[in-house]
């Protein structure tokens, strides 16, 4: 492993690395970040609450540190010496102190003196407040990091929601459930894709400073079309049925745990029924400055099992 500060070589030439700390690194969305630190030669911090979670990324070079983002002592522990820091909220932060708990661990990680932090919003964001209490909250929270010199990866959505456990075994069977109309159109982006953004921006601290990056797959596609190329896939056909909010909330709930499930149908069931335009973003930005190429959705689904 290379020490902070040091440069490693690859086909395009010297890139800077050194050491990055992944919060959340054995969930959906850090263990990608967590990988593609890895193959682009950091040295990695995966922060996680249960150390044996986090044994294949020991394995693959990372160091495990164990802490808890409602104790921020320990965040601030585990990001100590760390040039860089890339940030989510875990599902696990949820409820009534989930944004408390969020602001003391960005705070620790600022107080480790971490020089580049780069935080996922985990979820397309307005850029400015919508008059929706929960949003406008999110968005005052990355103008902020924005001013602090951080930066900010907006996705729209995972196509790893087709391949979760609450949605694979139907799609298996047939079926795509999903809270939204047929008709919305979305720009799925891959969790892969994301944590090569996060590397990228830690990469060209120069040009991701105190700037936000909208990600987004190649393919905006309607729910009868992410039907039609998971039929593909499948070996059947596969048709769409638009569910509330509150039932898909139950089917994550089943594999995340009630509260989580909860939470997300209530975001669900509170969205207008016309397609969001910030689900097919512009990523010039993204792809010509960080130097990101997008996975089309068809390639993605032809590399996952799909087995019940």
């Amino acid at each position: 492993m290379t020490t902070p500060g040091t440069h490693s070589t690859n086909a395009t030439g010297p890139t800077p690395t050194g050491t990055v700390l992944v919060v959340g690194a054995t969930g959906a969305q850090g263990r990608p970040a967590a990988q593609a630190f890895l193959a682009a030669g950091w040295k990695v911090r995966a922060l996680t609450r249960d150390a044996s979670r986090a044994a294949a990324l020991v394995e693959a070079g990372a160091d495990a540190v164990v802490g808890d983002l409602r104790d921020p002592s320990s965040v601030r522990a585990a990001a100590a010496g760390a040039d860089v820091a890339y940030y989510h909220t875990p599902m696990s932060v949820g409820g009534p102190d989930g944004a408390p708990a969020e602001q003391a661990a960005l705070a620790a990680i600022r107080a480790a003196g971490v020089r580049h932090l780069i935080v996922n919003t985990g979820f397309a964001l307005p850029d400015n407040p919508v008059g929706v209490a929960m949003l406008d909250a999110r968005v005052a929270a990355v103008q902020h990091l924005l001013a602090e010199g951080a930066t900010v990866l907006i996705p729209t959505g995972y196509m790893e929601n087709f391949s979760a456990a609450w949605s694979r075994p139907l799609i298996v069977a047939g079926e795509l459930r999903y809270p939204r109309p047929a008709e919305d159109l979305v720009a799925w982006v891959t969790a892969d894709d994301v944590g090569a953004a996060a590397v990228h921006a830690a990469q060209r601290p120069d040009v991701s400073r105190g700037r936000a990056f909208r990600l987004a797959g190649p393919d905006v596609l309607t729910f009868l079309d992410v039907a039609r190329l998971l039929s593909d896939v499948v070996g059947r056909p596969v048709t769409f049925r638009q569910v509330s909010g509150t039932e898909y909330g139950e089917l994550v709930g089943a594999v995340l745990g009630p509260q989580v499930g909860a939470g997300i149908g209530a975001g669900y069931d509170q969205m207008p029924p016309f397609p969001n335009p910030l689900l097919a973003p512009d990523t010039t930005p993204a792809r010509t400055e960080l130097g990101l190429a997008f996975t089309p959705f068809a390639t993605w689904a032809a590399r996952q099992e799909w087995t019940a």
